[in-house]
Parts: structure tokens; sequence; C-alpha cells
């Protein structure tokens, strides 16, 4: 098959164009099933033994990882990347993609765990349920391990460049090694949820127990516009573990890393929200106790414990919704078996 006639070579550009390719497409090793708009699942010949989750674009203007997505897909369709395990390959939101914006109706990392049963349809609503689904049908076997990174990059810089978000799994933890794994990836920082959420993330660990993270890989940036030579190391990581290559990192791998708990959510209570500090701000900035944090005609909210990091501070959502998390520094002993 000719690098014209195949989706894969440039998945990105046939799903953007919601080009009509068949069902299944075979390959001398694998076999490639698209399963609707942006999603392939991708099946070697050969026995494996982990299911892998890759997504990218659950919001649409999170574009490195897209790039960084795409890119696998090529080698793979190419020859030049050995598929040995089984890998699900979404990208998330094409019709926010397309638009250039973060999403089109509403948050769509916002509305899994079923939550996007509840409220009007919308064109993020429809995406989950049809991503739900296609979750579901692919880690159907329970014998066989389950990892799901869900990429993204962050609204503003970052004290830690690329971060990852553990969901909240207190019924088994979070083993080192698997930590390490990220580790070797580059990620310089974990930041450990503390209560249930509606994340993509926390769907799969949650309902599959899947080894799931998201996980946070720079600053927003325009399609064209990604140095991803910067994302060189988790190209690397995801290379082997779709090609099941030995990657052999320990506990020491995570002496550098910082780790955070969540210790409360900010909602946006009023029109009058605000945060007290500059939109350019950094996630895991740091405040000291009495220092104002946000304000409204409602309320003023101050740090009140010795030391708070603000991550993901977004006073443009919706009243009701998150503005931004609020954490502080933790011993990998609280939180890894």
């Amino acid at each position: 098959m000719t690098a014209k006639l195949c989706p894969l070579t440039d998945f990105l550009a046939f799903t953007l164009a919601n080009t009509s390719v068949p069902n299944t497409l075979g390959y001398a090793d694998f076999s490639a099933e698209f399963i609707a708009r942006g999603i392939v699942q991708l099946t070697p010949k050969q026995p494996s033994s982990t299911d892998i989750v890759l997504s990218c674009g659950i919001h649409g203007n999170e574009t490195a990882p897209i790039e960084l997505c795409n890119q696998l897909l090529a080698e793979i369709a190419r020859g030049e990347l050995q598929l040995r395990q089984r890998l699900l390959l979404i990208l998330g939101n094409p019709e926010a993609m397309l638009a250039e914006t973060r999403f089109v109706d509403e948050n769509l990392n916002r509305l899994f765990c079923g939550t996007h049963q509840i409220g009007p349809c919308n064109i993020e609503r429809q995406r989950a349920a049809i991503i739900e689904t296609a979750v579901a049908g692919f880690f159907a076997d329970a014998t066989r391990a389950r990892i799901h990174w869900d990429l993204h990059t962050a609204i503003r810089g970052s004290e830690h460049e690329k971060f990852a978000v553990c969901p909240y799994q207190p019924e088994r933890g979070y083993r080192q090694q698997t930590l390490a794994l990220l580790a070797e990836a580059s990620i310089e920082a974990f930041l450990f949820n503390h209560a249930a959420a509606h994340t993509f993330s926390y769907h799969s660990a949650h309902l599959f127990n899947a080894d799931a993270f998201t996980v946070e890989l720079g600053k927003v940036a325009p399609f064209g516009a990604n140095d991803l030579t910067k994302l060189e190391k988790m190209a690397c990581v995801l290379r082997k573990l779709i090609a099941a290559e030995s990657i052999n990192v320990g506990a020491e791998r995570l002496a550098k890393t910082a780790f955070y708990q969540v210790r409360r959510v900010i909602n946006k209570d009023h029109d009058s929200f605000r945060f007290s500090f500059s939109d350019d701000t950094a996630n895991f900035t740091r405040f000291k106790q009495g220092d104002l944090i946000a304000s409204s005609e409602q309320q003023s909210i101050f740090c009140d414990t010795a030391i708070e990091a603000i991550v993901f501070p977004n006073a443009k959502v919706p009243v009701g919704q998150r503005a931004a998390l609020c954490v502080v520094p933790v011993p990998l002993a609280q939180v890894c078996m």
C-alpha cells in the first residue's frame, strides 16, 4: 500500500478532512481498525500482553501531543516502529482541532464516567460517548495489562515543564516502577488527586483498573509551532512500550522528581471571580500563609497553610466549575506502594 493511500501515514490529516477509509486495513505485521473518526485500533499479528491507549487532542488546541502521536503512527505504517502490543490511538476532539480552540461547546475532559449523559447534547458530549465505547471495547479482556496515557499541554507555563496528574485510586495506590517509567519519559513532577473526577484518565483508572495518567507536556502552541525535539524522551519511551522493548528503570529514577497532593479545589462562585495574580503566572507557583489567592463579591480566598501551590488556574470557566487546584508538596512514601 502506498503512503498516499495509507491513512496511518498522516492520520491527523485524514481525521481533520473526515476522509472515508475502509473499516479495516491489513499490513504485514498488524491490522488497523478504524473505530470512529480520529480513533484507530492497531492489533499485532503476534500475541501480545499489554493494551495501550494513547489519547491526545481532548482539548483541540493542545497540538504538540497530537503531532507526536501522528508521528508515531506514521513510523508504524512505514515499518520503522514495530507494533508488538495492542494500541488504541485517539485524537480526542477533531472539531475543536479544526476550530483551533480548546473545545467547541464544553470541556470534553469533564464529561467522562458517563457524565456526558447528564445535560443537553452537544459536540463534546457526543464525542465522550464515542470515546467511552471505544475504550470499553479495547479494554474488554481484564486479564491483560492496561496502560492509558492521556497527553496534553497546559494553557500557561509551569515551574515543572512536564508533569503528570495521577487519578484518585485509593483502593490500589501507585507503584513506584510505574511512576519511574514516566520519569524516564521526562516527567518532572506528579500531582496526586484527592477525589473522584470526570476526566478521561480517571475514567480508565476507575472503570478498567488501567495505569492511567493525564500527562502535561509543556505549553499550548498552534499546529506547526511545536518543537518536538523537546518531547524526544517521551517519544522514546512510547516507542519502547509499543514495541514491547525492555525499559530498565528503577525507583531511584524518582530521586529528583517532585510530588504534590491536591489539598483543595477552588471553584468559581461568581462572575466577579478573579485571581490575585497575572495570567502568565506559572503552574506550581507557591504562596505562603496569608497570601490572597482569589476573590469575588462572595468571598476572598487566602493561602491558609505554610506552603500552597496553584495548578491549572483559569478564571474564565463557567460559574460553578473548577477554577484552580491548590496543592502541597508530599513525600513519595505517602502516595506510593
